[in-house]
């Protein structure tokens, strides 16, 4: 909506007030009632401002509205203009990265709970920018979500995973996994999805089995056609694990409906998971209803030796958390696959571990 000759902007706000009260009254359309909200983005021109940044600054605002809840408005501030340009500055900093070798893989260990030897790994992304230095996901994957970025950023981690299983061949344990994130994008275009992974391994000449791909629930249920794109990716000896579990739609249905060899019991369930608790209650049904349909599962977020402790209880083999490594590079991580020596049973330990958690 375009409103000429507005001097206030509260009077903007006067009209995105008139618009959000008329969508209280429901629509008639073919004899039916229909209800609709609106999220209103306002942005008030300024001297020299062009039609292409009003219609910018009001899109970001719009998505402010969304985000705060919707059906409401936001105004276009400075602040908002100020994450607007960092956002678009960092989405074209991160198209140049790709292209300049700028990406990392770091590797979080997965290890048996029993003894603390490493039984797989995560695949983690991080971006060594030239002037920021090491950035962590949370700096510039919500950025790639929003824009196209995140397909060629997933197809970068697929196939520099798939090479760093191929280069570790020797010195990998029988059954060692490595997993790689899927995003909800990356999942939507199923042919494409399925190829990346194809030629990633191809590429590499690494061993599908193990590669371990993970997905949330989320993914899996907003998808159409989520089950043959699942038996795609299973038909080339990949594994498919649900990442996260417990904290998207968290129905026990899924786990039959989907071809899936695994599931992870999210972070925020261990953090909480005091004896007498619900989370204890969850972690411990989770624990019992993965093994009785034969699925692996691993426990996230492990911080302290009392948790492992609990979690090997009540018969969970694997987890990952910061008790046993951080991510870190995959030289360092290399040293985690040299043999441990030999362990006290009644205080299991991994001299490689050990150093690296130090």
């Amino acid at each position: 909506m375009l409103c000429e000759d507005v001097d206030r902007e509260q009077d903007s706000i006067a009209v995105a007030e008139r618009v959000l009260a008329a969508f209280t009254r429901p629509f008639l359309l073919a004899g039916r009632e229909l209800f609709a909200t609106a999220s209103i983005g306002v942005a008030v021109s300024q001297e020299r401002d062009t039609a292409e940044r009003l219609l910018r600054d009001a899109d970001v605002a719009m998505y402010r509205a969304k985000e705060r809840g919707g059906a409401r408005y936001e105004v276009f501030d400075a602040a908002m203009r100020r994450r607007s340009l960092e956002r678009m500055q960092t989405e074209n900093e991160l198209r140049r990265a790709l292209g300049r070798d700028e990406l990392r893989l770091h590797y979080q260990p997965v290890v048996s709970l029993k003894d603390r030897t490493v039984t797989g790994a995560e695949a983690l992304i991080r971006w060594e920018h030239p002037e920021r230095g090491l950035l962590s996901p949370a700096a510039f994957i919500p950025v790639a979500e929003e824009s196209s970025l995140i397909v060629a950023v997933g197809e970068w981690v697929l196939r520099a995973a798939c090479h760093q299983l191929a280069g570790w061949r020797d010195l990998l344990p029988a059954d060692f996994t490595l997993s790689v994130n899927v995003s909800a994008r990356q999942f939507a275009d199923p042919g494409l999805l399925v190829e990346t992974v194809r030629t990633a391994l191809q590429d590499a000449g690494a061993d599908p089995s193990r590669l371990s791909l993970e997905l949330t629930e989320g993914v899996l249920m907003q998808q159409e056609g989520a089950h043959d794109t699942l038996l795609g990716l299973k038909g080339l000896g990949v594994r498919v694990v649900l990442d996260d579990f417990g904290t998207g739609y968290s129905s026990l249905s899924y786990l039959s409906r989907f071809p899936l060899d695994g599931l992870k019991v999210d972070r925020s369930f261990v953090a909480r998971m005091q004896e007498g608790s619900p989370e204890h209650a969850i972690v411990a049904a989770v624990g019992t209803m993965a093994g009785a349909m034969n699925l692996s599962v691993v426990a996230e977020g492990i911080e302290s030796d009392a948790q492992r402790t609990a979690l090997h209880h009540l018969g969970y083999r694997l987890g990952q958390g910061f008790l046993f490594a951080k991510p870190t590079a995959p030289e360092t991580f290399a040293q985690l696959l040299t043999p441990p020596p030999a362990v006290n049973a009644a205080a299991p330990s991994n001299g490689a571990l050990d150093a690296i958690r130090a």
